[in-house]
């Protein structure tokens, strides 16, 4: 999944390995995002993110419409 992410958000970096709750049916892990600069500070990784998953959301649904479902 990592690279998967680091596909379409280069900055994308895993920080800490998952912490696995079984009682509470819970994982975590820290994440950290740098930003590819172009039009937002390079802080601003988490709206990278963002603004790419609405990019593949909105490439998957064209290409529905286009099968005609």
């Amino acid at each position: 999944v990592i690279k998967k992410i680091q596909g379409y958000v280069p900055g994308y970096r895993v920080k800490t390995t998952p912490q696995f709750n079984t009682e509470k049916k819970m994982v975590m892990m820290q994440t950290e995002v740098e930003g590819a600069g172009d039009y937002l500070p390079s802080y601003a990784g988490n709206l990278d993110i963002i603004n790419q998953a609405a990019i593949a959301v909105a490439e998957r649904f064209a290409q529905k419409l286009g099968e005609g479902a």
